[in-house]
């Protein structure tokens, strides 16, 4: 009989480490899809709130001014709502840096610092974080004296619904103006300066509580727009509609259209057509003028998105 004492053995054997490691990775691979979920909902809960906060902030401006924000100035380079609504979203002090009378490219010895600066309520969690800046076509119409070829700013995610289709919005046509909620300005623009680099005069406003005929609970206001996935900060009109969101110089980088030309995209690698889009499986997110925001899936018709895409078609909208 042994006289040595029985000793506790320590730790565990190598056999029983890799059985321990591998019930771990197991519980990990089974929680991964239930905690995405949680992290979507979150995100998709957050991407919402955006938007809500977005199209308050246009009711505030309409109680100020009478009228709901321009979607753009002008087309040579007018910033964009998202410049007029910042002091209704808690941003007065980044809003007093921009000066509205002068392009998006043309703000001074500060301007790269005040062009580049992100708003976090522009950005959807799904998609990306703030800080990304435009990388291509931000770049003057009208070039003058000591302008750049391109000018990066921050981007955004969100934008403006100028109709069911962007061909008045586009085309400079007076008698026949966009009939979206949020649309560029009046025509003709004003300008105190029409020599480069130009000064614009006080700008019209097309829309008002009083135009949306149909309704603002059915009326898109603001909805996510679609960037397709690896092409981020490009713009253009044609193939991405990603630069800055405060360059009213090219219209898709705040301004989008919905409707039977211009479907949701149903994905985030889906070809771009000046359409909205979003990075939420299944759906895309739009504030309604009433300050509400609707969860629509991506595969609705044509048919019905014009509707909701136009403030004064007089139609029906049926439940889809």
């Amino acid at each position: 009989m042994s006289t040595h004492p029985w000793r506790r053995r320590d730790g565990f054997t190598l056999i029983e480490l890799f059985v321990v490691i591998a019930i771990i990775a197991v519980l990990i691979a089974l929680l991964m899809p239930a905690i995405q979920k949680v992290r979507e909902a979150a995100n998709r809960s957050q991407c919402a709130n955006n938007l809500r906060q977005i199209v308050l902030a246009c009711h505030n401006y309409h109680g100020n001014y009478e009228a709901f924000p321009p979607g753009r100035l002008d087309h040579r380079g007018g910033v964009t709502w998202a410049v007029l609504l910042l002091p209704y979203l808690e941003q007065d002090n980044f809003y007093k840096q921009w000066d509205v009378t002068h392009l998006y490219y043309d703000q001074g010895p500060n301007g790269d610092a005040i062009r580049r600066t992100p708003v976090k309520t522009y950005f959807c969690p799904s998609r990306r974080a703030p800080g990304g800046v435009s990388i291509s076509q931000d770049t003057p119409d009208t070039p003058f004296p000591g302008s750049l070829p391109h000018y990066p700013g921050s981007v955004g995610d969100y934008a403006g619904c100028a109709g069911d289709h962007e061909a008045f919005e586009t085309s400079g046509d007076s008698a026949t103006p966009p009939r979206g909620a949020i649309v560029r300005a009046r025509l003709p623009w004003r300008y105190t300066r029409t020599t480069p680099p130009v000064i614009l005069g006080q700008q019209i406003s097309e829309t008002r509580f009083g135009n949306i005929v149909d309704g603002v609970s059915n009326t898109i206001f603001f909805g996510e727009k679609h960037v397709r996935l690896g092409r981020f900060g490009n713009s253009n009109n044609t193939n991405d509609g990603d630069g800055s969101i405060y360059n009213g110089d090219i219209f898709p980088n705040a301004l989008r259209a919905a409707g039977s030309s211009r479907l949701l995209a149903l994905s985030p690698t889906a070809s771009f057509n000046n359409q909205f889009g979003s990075y939420h499986p299944g759906i895309c997110q739009f504030a309604m003028g009433d300050g509400s925001v609707r969860q629509i899936p991506v595969s609705t018709p044509g048919s019905i998105l014009d509707r909701l895409a136009l403030r004064d078609d007089g139609m029906p909208i049926p439940d889809f």
